[in-house]
């Protein structure tokens, strides 16, 4: 364990690098004289490099920038409304955003993604169908509402009848989906309803108000799973070290735990 926590350094110093390369081979192979136990490149080369690469995409995730062109979770969303008896209170939005404007804000919410249960959307996703509108308090989602927020008004724009052009489906989505009662509703109608099957994807339409991919955010499996994936391909990448098993990814039985997949026909 010593190798592992640094005690003893068997990746060179800079000025010793210029001259004899980090050990990264197999003990008892030809050329390979050191025979040490191999766990602090073990530790430099798979365990850093993922956990770093894990915390840098959870980081941005949350808004924080580690690249220049790196793209981040827009700011646009706001939040849920929230009623209180007769009394909706506005969601909290993005900066700049007040009781004033359009559509008024109780507060900041800060950078980074909406948290929205049973959701996994990536940042380039989010980014693309989050509507600027707050979605309506919980038990009050409008029953035409699939994903077609009219961003001039923050309504489902289904018909003609507002001298709007139709918003079609699977467009701008309201963030930020409950647990309770919200997906188990949702829930409720999967199981329960037979619905069209994409022949293409193998995966059921389930056409509601409340299906959590007609919704715009993140829950906390999909954010780990999005992070632990994300790693894989820094860890494969670059490594030093003779290991084929390092080198490459994960075998299918391995990698399809870290995989959210949605429901099949």
């Amino acid at each position: 364990m010593e190798t592992l926590v640094g005690a003893k350094e068997r990746i060179p110093n800079w000025l010793t690098g210029l001259f004899i390369q980090a050990d990264n081979q197999l003990n008892g192979i030809s050329g390979n004289a050191r025979d040490d136990t191999g766990l602090y490149e073990l530790h430099k080369n798979i365990v850093e490099k993922f956990v770093d690469k894990m915390i840098e995409e959870a980081e941005r995730y949350a808004g924080i920038r580690h690249h220049f062109l790196e793209e981040l979770p827009t700011d646009i969303w706001t939040s849920r409304q929230v009623r209180s008896g007769n009394t909706v209170t506005s969601g909290y939005g993005p900066a700049g955003c007040s009781a004033t404007t359009s559509p008024p804000c109780a507060g900041t919410h800060g950078p980074g993604m909406s948290y929205c249960y049973g959701c996994n959307s990536d940042v380039k996703t989010f980014n693309k169908f989050v509507s600027k509108w707050p979605a309506p308090p919980k038990n009050e989602v409008p029953a035409n509402y699939r994903a077609n927020i009219d961003e001039a008004d923050g309504q489902p724009d289904d018909t003609a009848n507002d001298n709007d052009p139709i918003v079609p489906n699977d467009t701008r989505r309201w963030a930020g989906l409950y647990e309770k009662p919200e997906w188990r509703e949702w829930n409720a109608h999967f199981l329960n309803t037979n619905n069209t099957c994409d022949s293409a994807t193998g995966v059921a339409q389930r056409e509601h108000h409340l299906y959590p991919q007609k919704w715009a955010g993140i829950d906390c499996s999909a954010f780990v799973q999005r992070v632990v994936n994300t790693a894989d391909p820094g860890v494969n990448a670059g490594i030093a070290s003779e290991l084929p098993e390092v080198k490459m990814p994960a075998p299918a039985h391995v990698a399809h735990l870290f995989r959210r997949m949605p429901p099949t026909c």
